[in-house]
C-alpha cells in the first residue's frame, strides 16, 4: 500500500527500476505474461460462448429480458437519487 500522495513518485521509481533491467529479459517476461493472460482469457471466452449459446437456445424471452433490464436500471436510478446529497 502506498499513500495517495506517494503514488506517482513510487510508480516512477518502479518504472525506473524496470527500465534499468536487462531489456531482453524484461521483454521475454512481458511476452510470457501476455501469453499466459491470453490462454486464461481465451478459455474464459470459450466458456462464455458456450453458456450464451445454451442460454439463448433454452427458450430465452427477449421481451422479458428487456423488461427485467429496465427494472434494474430504474431501481439503480432510484437508489442513486435517494443517496444524492
Amino acid at each position: 500500500m502506498v499513500p495517495h500522495t506517494d503514488l506517482l513518485p513510487r510508480a516512477r521509481q518502479i518504472a525506473t527500476a524496470i527500465a534499468g533491467n536487462d531489456q531482453r529479459a524484461v521483454q521475454a517476461l512481458l511476452a510470457s505474461y501476455r501469453q499466459t493472460e491470453a490462454e486464461v482469457v481465451a478459455g474464459g471466452y470459450a466458456v462464455e460462448e458456450r453458456t450464451a449459446r445454451a442460454w439463448s437456445q433454452s427458450g430465452l424471452d427477449l421481451a422479458e429480458t428487456g423488461r427485467r433490464r429496465e427494472m434494474v436500471t430504474e431501481r439503480g436510478r432510484a437508489q442513486a437519487t435517494r443517496h444524492q446529497p
